[in-house]
């Protein structure tokens, strides 16, 4: 199947869309600014896209041991969370942004949701800075967290937060359904998310 990424102005009109495959793969967010749009990109790398002719160029290489996904950049486009997948187990981490907008360094990145946390997803700064909310994942079960963040510091601040209960059922059962993936972002004053509920009726009939 081909993978393609669409533009779609706001003010109206038809979608540009472009065929990326394996060259961008999932647009996660923009940068601050508005120029360029960052995602996953080379089985594991993280890359930017301009919007203005679809072309893609890297940003951070995939490391040997692991993935790099769902990138997002802080309002103020200092710092990038991301999901850091490795050995089963999938991490939220934040690296500096460098004045020439390159990452930090691997040796400088920073894990921000804790050790007995083995899957989570989907990072998202709120405008202030303060924390970085994202999903965790429990054998089907899906939490919204809230993770104090100090961005001067660099580093985490205490436990997680959960925030809402997200999906109450196996994954599997989920796509079976044709649900889609969780996904979160947040506005300058509220957290949006989506999530899939199951509904069931009882119902009676005769006995011949």
């Amino acid at each position: 199947f081909d993978i393609n990424q669409c533009l779609v102005s706001l003010g109206g009109g038809s979608p540009r869309c472009r065929a990326t495959r394996d060259q961008f793969t999932l647009a996660s967010a923009w940068r601050p600014n508005g120029t360029r749009i960052i995602g996953e990109c080379e089985q594991g790398a993280i890359c930017e896209m301009n919007p203005a002719d679809f072309s893609v160029r890297q940003l951070v290489p995939k490391p040997a041991d692991a993935q790099l996904l769902y990138p997002s950049y802080s309002w103020d486009g200092r710092w990038m969370a991301f999901m850091y997948r490795a050995a089963g187990v999938t991490a939220i981490m934040m690296g500096r942004v460098r004045d020439d907008e390159s990452l930090a360094p691997q040796s400088e990145w920073v894990r921000i949701s804790p050790m007995e946390i083995r899957a989570a997803s989907r990072p998202r700064f709120t405008r202030d800075g303060k924390f970085v909310f994202y999903i965790r994942n429990d054998d089907g079960l899906q939490r919204l967290l809230r993770q104090p963040v100090d961005l001067a510091a660099g580093r985490p601040l205490g436990a997680p937060v959960e925030a809402a209960t997200v999906q109450i059922y196996a994954g599997w059962f989920a796509d079976m359904l044709g649900s889609p993936g969780t996904t979160v972002q947040i506005s300058t004053t509220r957290v949006f998310f989506n999530s899939v509920e199951l509904r069931g009726n009882v119902w009676a009939t005769s006995l011949d």
